[in-house]
């Protein structure tokens, strides 16, 4: 069961830098290195939740 809230709560987390990276991105002013910043949060959190079943 813990394992179960472990992967719940990362992926949460995941969308929530996906959510962010999009919204940045259509900005008109777009600060890349945060986009690529929030980017990489998703993708390391994804993957810690994919290996954490």
């Amino acid at each position: 069961m813990r394992k179960f809230l472990a992967y719940e709560i990362l992926m949460k987390k995941a969308n929530a830098d996906l959510r962010t990276s999009k919204k940045l991105l259509n900005d008109i002013d777009a600060d890349y290195d945060i986009i690529c910043f929030h980017l990489q949060q998703f993708t390391e959190k994804y993957l810690k939740a994919f290996f954490n079943l």
